[in-house]
């Protein structure tokens, strides 16, 4: 037994044993951050001393790490080899953008949460950021990079792109990065990577069970509803109907609009289309906060009540969403917490210690206020819909 071990208190001991088990047992996977200080206090009923004890054991046998202010990570396990050269240290880290679709207060509001994810990340690591844009056809990888710091001190954060070819160039020089991308996608085609990417088909799924479990089954969509050619991503389209089949309603393509705006104006003519049909929906899933204002605006300049005549839920949760009237149901993306899983990934990857490819699915935060509601008397029939999401966040 480590002298360290022998000589713990035995609050400290059966912290340690008790997480030890947990890591064993695939409660806390490689690469996953244990929970904080407070939650292991409440946990194992012992003082925060003793957690701290217990963590530093756990440091030692090389069972977890500390990232930054990225919290305590489970470490990965590794393969033994004869000879094994020390990783060189990681002095930058470059996070390289797609041009953002997004416009106004939802661009500034993403780029001021990456930010400060990614500098609390880096707090107190000697490793610098740099930005670079990654646009048109051929572009200069080399110069995408810090020019004064060798490939091998250097790591990547690929924000909103899957550039196949930037992709393999990172690989091929041994530069360790991931991908954070900003909803689901497939990785066909594409070399093996690390990513953290938002499951905005879980969210979508969850809108809509949401509104079922509320009695609606006249259900409308409104985003895009098919992928242009080379476009990797899963849209939100694909959990609206699948939370339609799980529950067991019917899908009509005549309640969905094929629509890829995230702009209110733009989204007023095709909301009106749809609440003029005379079968309207009683309740709208939309891909964004904007369509979802759309609606709300439509809806009260045909004399129609949200929620009590028309369900409205957006996605985003800006701030326009808690200010409307009435306020918007919507989910909000975990941003922050992004931000700082990947840059904790990339660090990892940079030290050695991941074994395989890390690829974590971020859930999105139901936000529920009061445009939604039960499904109007005599609109639609209620009966049994699959269960409850009284925890949005987890697929069934």
């Amino acid at each position: 037994m480590p002298p360290h071990v022998s000589s713990m208190s035995e609050p400290a001991s059966r912290v340690l044993d008790g997480l030890k088990t947990a890591i064993a047992q695939g409660e806390f996977p490689p690469l996953s951050r244990l929970p904080s200080e407070r939650d292991l206090v409440e946990r194992y009923k012992v003082d925060r001393h003793h957690v701290r004890m217990a963590l530093r054991q756990l440091a030692r046998e090389r069972l977890v790490r500390h990232v930054g202010r990225v919290g305590t990570l489970v470490e990965a396990p590794s393969t033994p080899v004869e000879t094994q050269s020390q990783p060189a240290p990681l002095r930058c880290i470059t996070f390289v953008s797609a041009p953002l679709t997004a416009t106004g207060t939802l661009r500034e509001a993403v780029e001021r949460v990456r930010l400060a994810a990614y500098t609390d990340a880096l707090d107190g690591v000697a490793v610098k950021m740099r930005f670079s844009w990654l646009t048109g056809a051929s572009p200069d990888f080399n110069a995408l990079l810090a020019p004064d710091i060798p490939l091998t001190q250097q790591g990547c954060v690929l924000i909103d792109s899957l550039n196949r070819d930037f992709m393999l160039w990172l690989s091929e020089r041994g530069v360790p990065y991931a991908v954070q991308y900003f909803t689901n996608y497939s990785t066909a085609g594409l070399p093996d990577h690390h990513s953290v990417f938002v499951n905005k088909v879980q969210a979508a799924f969850n809108s809509t069970r949401h509104l079922i479990e509320l009695g609606h089954r006249r259900i409308g969509f409104m985003g895009p509803l098919t992928q242009p050619e080379g476009d990797a991503t899963i849209h939100n389209f694909h959990g609206y109907v699948g939370a339609l089949r799980y529950c067991g309603v019917d899908y009509d393509p005549c309640w969905t609009l094929d629509f890829d705006s995230d702009d209110v104006e733009d989204s007023l003519a095709p909301a009106r289309r749809m609440l003029a049909r005379p079968d309207r929906p009683t309740a709208m899933v939309t891909q964004t906060d904007a369509n979802a204002l759309a609606f709300l605006r439509v809806a009260k300049e045909a004399g129609l009540r949200v929620p009590e005549d028309l369900s409205v839920i957006g996605f985003n949760d800006q701030e326009e969403a808690a200010r409307s009237d009435p306020p918007l149901t919507t989910f909000s993306t975990p941003r922050y917490d992004q931000g700082r899983t990947v840059v904790g990934i990339v660090l990892a990857a940079a030290e050695g210690h991941i074994g395989g490819w890390r690829r974590e699915v971020m859930p999105c935060k139901f936000v529920l206020r009061s445009s939604t509601g039960p499904v109007p008397a005599g609109s639609a029939p209620v009966g049994a819909a699959g269960g409850s999401i009284s925890e949005p966040g987890r697929m069934p």
